[in-house]
């Protein structure tokens, strides 16, 4: 059945993490689905470190070059968004979501631990809770947050990963049975090649 479904990122970085969530609201579209992504503006708190300076440079360029060769795309279709027809409808500032930001939904889909025990302050009219996890966040997640990451996967919202390891995780840590999953997929009109004669000997090439 036709449902307006609601995700929420924390931000919308040129992460796989990102992309996948995009492509998947991509393919919920072109379903006859109405999807929304909505996204807080980047800000980082977390100490000053060698490794985040470096993060932080290649994201500047990567935006850098979005912007170059996109002048004409706004920012609510830059980086992956602009890939599909699905815009980025970005908050005025980095805090929790409240009801005026989203529209009325069937689900209201947190993308990020810390996104989730805010949905509780939002109204039932915005959707049912779900969580939807690409990862073990507590590697991810900042100095001492590793509490609000247990206590996301605890929430009484709907629980969906996008691999079968981390369902057994939820089971195994958590004791939470049957988790669906959501396996990422291939877009092969972006991921490709035409027939076309080759050589003798076969040459790989390998992208890191």
């Amino acid at each position: 059945n036709y449902m307006k479904i609601t995700f929420l990122l924390p931000y919308a970085s040129l992460s796989g993490g990102v992309r996948y969530i995009v492509s998947l609201s991509n393919q919920l579209k072109e379903l006859g689905h109405d999807v929304n992504i909505y996204s807080r503006p980047w800000k980082d708190n977390r100490p000053w470190r060698v490794k985040r300076v470096v993060k932080n440079f290649i994201l500047l360029c990567r935006r850098i070059y979005f912007a170059k060769n996109e002048p004409d795309k706004p920012k609510s279709r830059s980086g992956y968004f602009a890939l599909y027809d699905v815009e980025n409808n970005i908050i005025n500032r980095a805090r929790n979501f409240v009801d005026n930001d989203l529209p009325d939904a069937d689900w209201v889909i947190a993308c990020w631990f810390d996104l989730v025990r805010p949905m509780d302050t939002l109204s039932v009219k915005k959707g049912k809770r779900a969580h939807l996890i690409q990862g073990d966040e507590a590697k991810f997640c900042g100095k001492g947050e590793e509490h609000e990451v247990d206590a996301s996967w605890r929430h009484n919202s709907v629980k969906i990963t996008c691999s079968q390891w981390l369902s057994d995780l939820g089971l195994e840590r958590y004791g939470i049975p049957n988790i669906p999953f959501v396996e990422p997929g291939i877009d092969h009109d972006l991921f490709g090649a035409n027939d076309r004669s080759r050589s003798s000997s076969p040459v790989l090439g390998f992208m890191f």
